[in-house]
């Protein structure tokens, strides 16, 4: 390995790069990173220390130039600022660590060839299942040859592709801290968890999973942290303390990247490109959406750069889903994006107080029953299980760390007349027939659809609604669990009407009604719950009951053919007890 002095020749050198990391030109290889008011920069290379050279002509960019340097290479950066000294920083343009995670890695991207085309569903009907990689698989229960990695994840498609799931969207993967389980508090924006990977080579495993899904027509979504970083100190902020917006916090995560830094947009850019391109990703989902609209002064933005160059660049290749708001604002119905898609936490509590028999919450539905850019929930990560929803009155949320302070608080909840866990049949029985009300309410909604992994048989996190740090049995999926084992079917079930049905067709007539059908109108009833959904191919019919009487009800009228119960949960299915359900339907004849 030879260190040399040479000339950086801009136009040619840059032409078919971003311009920083680790560039292979002829005889050698360049290191190029970008830092602000520094004192002093040096490279750690093969554990050799190297002061930087300032590029020419580039502005706050330093360089070094190697000759007979043969891959793979490990290396880290060290800033003298401020009196400070920072060390052993990762280059943010790698997109390899070592498999300690502590080092930049720059080897030859292994070739992997790609046989399965991209499935590219419709968002109208589309079913989400939103899943941690390592707590998916990771409790024994799971009898998987890899638990808690990309390769448990593969083991369990089978199961994924039967239960009728269109896509899966996975918790943050980039490099994290091992602790934070969920993976939000990101140490970079390329290089993978290498924990998460059977062999430390999550690359490879990535490629493999998307490979596996696609085979078996499921897309793949990564959910990105691009809001802020795990710490300051040991991430960005030693390059550039402009990477974050000064005196402003829209995280609660104590710093906010200022996305609209243009080596920040730069970085981010390219992350994306290489998911969408290198692993053939179909969707990002962005966490906390609101703050990549912000300005440096924290103000919101009618049309954010950042947004606008993002959503040019990857419109018609991937899927893109946006939380429409920060701990700072919320922009539901005006969230800046001209092709995303947003989540909706209004639907979902607004369901949850149906379920629970609030007041009022039928207009509400209706409010928002025509949302078709919106993606639907009852549960995800991030709060109470379906199972907890119906099982705990307040969270419990000691053992994060934070005396119960953290986690949501509004989470319109109901126990069923026992706190946590119980073997009292009465109790169960209440807890799942309100789980089914809430499910069949969801599956109304025109898509997408998200579920919470595990839903489907009712896992629990024990009342904790914010188990980011909890790698333990309260966030592990327990696929043995045998509180109710025909709710999987139930919840197939709903899956397969909703994708075959004008359940979820967003042309199909709705018609809101009452205990009577044929009364058609907005009903003001804050108990029943009456559509019918009609389209060319024939009527769905649905019909719920959150109160404690119970209510009878008839079938619309037909002109010709008859209706087809599909589904009930009551015993008379026309007389609905407490949190009972009908859903029935007819065919046009042809």
């Amino acid at each position: 390995m030879i260190l040399i002095n040479r000339d950086l020749r801009m136009q040619q050198d840059f032409q078919d790069h971003c311009g920083y990391g680790v560039i292979p030109e002829a005889g050698g290889f360049r290191f190029l990173v970008y830092a602000e008011n520094i004192e002093q920069i040096t490279l750690t290379l093969n554990d050799v220390e190297y002061p930087m050279e300032k590029a020419p002509v580039r502005p706050n960019t330093y360089t070094l130039f190697f000759e007979e340097l043969t891959p793979p290479f490990h290396y880290v950066y060290n800033i003298l600022k401020g009196g400070d000294f920072f060390c052993d920083l990762l280059d943010p343009f790698a997109p390899f660590t070592d498999p300690t995670g502590t080092k930049s890695l720059y080897k030859v991207e292994e070739p992997f060839h790609f046989f399965s085309s991209r499935p590219s569903h419709s968002t109208h009907n589309l079913v989400i299942y939103e899943l941690c990689v390592r707590s998916f698989t990771k409790d024994a229960s799971a009898n998987v040859r890899a638990p808690g990695t990309f390769e448990g994840v593969i083991e369990k498609l089978d199961y994924l592709q039967w239960l009728g799931i269109d896509a899966i969207e996975l918790l943050p993967v980039t490099l994290f801290h091992p602790s934070q389980l969920w993976g939000y508090m990101p140490r970079h924006f390329m290089a993978l968890a290498p924990h998460l990977s059977q062999d430390r080579d999550p690359v490879k495993s990535l490629k493999m999973l998307v490979e596996q899904a696609h085979k078996k027509g499921i897309e793949v979504y990564l959910d990105l942290v691009f809001n802020h970083t795990d710490s300051m100190e040991s991430t960005l902020f030693p390059f550039c303390e402009n990477f974050y917006l000064k005196n402003y916090d829209a995280t609660g995560c104590g710093n906010t990247l200022n996305v609209h830094h243009p080596i920040m947009t730069l970085l981010l850019l390219e992350a994306v490109k290489r998911f969408v391109q290198i692993f053939h990703i179909d969707g990002i989902r962005f966490d906390l959406g609101l703050a990549l609209c912000r300005d440096e002064d924290g103000r919101i933005l009618a049309d954010p750069p950042f947004i606008h160059q993002l959503e040019n660049l990857f419109k018609k290749k991937i899927k893109i889903f946006y939380e429409p708001w920060d701990t700072a604002g919320y922009r539901l119905k005006d969230f800046p994006t001209k092709n995303g898609l947003v989540w909706d936490d209004q639907i979902r509590d607004t369901i949850r107080r149906f379920a629970k028999m609030d007041e009022g919450q039928i207009p509400l539905i209706f409010e928002r029953f025509h949302s078709p850019n919106a993606v639907k929930m009852i549960s995800c990560h991030d709060g109470f299980t379906l199972y907890d929803l119906v099982s705990y009155e307040t969270k419990h949320n000691l053992l994060n760390g934070y005396k119960n302070r953290d986690g949501h608080n509004g989470n319109f909840s109901s126990n069923c007349g026992f706190e946590g866990e119980t073997k009292n049949e009465a109790i169960l029985s209440k807890r799942i027939r309100r789980a089914q009300t809430l499910y069949a309410m969801l599956f109304c909604f025109t898509g997408p659809i998200l579920m919470n992994a595990g839903d489907e048989f009712l896992s629990t996190h024990y009342g904790n609604n914010n188990p980011f740090n909890q790698d333990n049995r309260i966030s592990y999926l327990e696929w043995n669990r045998q509180i109710y084992p025909s709710f999987v079917d139930f919840t197939k079930k709903l899956i397969h009407i909703y994708k075959t049905t004008p359940l979820s067709n967003p042309l199909a007539l709705v018609q809101f009604s009452g205990q009577n059908p044929d009364e058609l109108g907005l009903q003001h009833n804050d108990h029943l719950f009456v559509i019918t959904k009609t389209d060319d191919s024939g009527s769905i019919f649905v019909a719920v009951n959150s109160w404690k009487d119970p209510i009878e009800i008839s079938l619309p009228a037909l002109d010709n053919g008859e209706w087809e119960i599909l589904l009930t949960t009551a015993e008379n299915p026309f007389i609905l007890e407490h949190n009972t359900l009908l859903i029935a339907r007819t065919h046009f004849p042809h």
